[in-house]
């Protein structure tokens, strides 16, 4: 498959700390980052009018900044609370997706301490 390159396709963007190809198509190098999957990926392209039959590497700074702000904040664009994967947090009580650097870490060195 031959793959015709625009002029100002862009080969890696960086979206939540995470590198994306730009070869791949857009759902698709969403699920690098982490706690996206594919459904989720999908969906976040349709609430921001993205289309899911574009390379990552042909969209513009807008269309980029408008995923990010989806992931960001997917309540606000009617993503139901059930869809999400940190449903009735035990800390705050509240639905929220826990993409990139938001999530918990789980680090070696608790592994080390014992």
């Amino acid at each position: 498959m031959s793959l015709i390159v625009p002029e100002k396709f862009q080969h890696i963007h960086r979206v939540m700390n995470t590198n994306i190809d730009g070869n791949r198509k857009v759902p698709y190098a969403l699920t690098a980052i982490k706690g996206v999957g594919r459904r989720y990926a999908f969906l976040v392209c349709r609430k921001a009018d993205v289309d899911i039959h574009r390379r990552a590497g042909e969209l513009s700074e807008e269309e980029m900044e408008k995923l990010n702000t989806v992931m960001l904040n997917p309540q606000q664009y009617k993503i139901p609370a059930w869809f999400l994967n940190r449903q009735k947090d035990i800390r705050d009580g509240k639905n929220s997706q826990t993409t990139g650097r938001k999530g918990r870490t789980v680090g070696v060195s608790k592994k080390k301490g014992g």
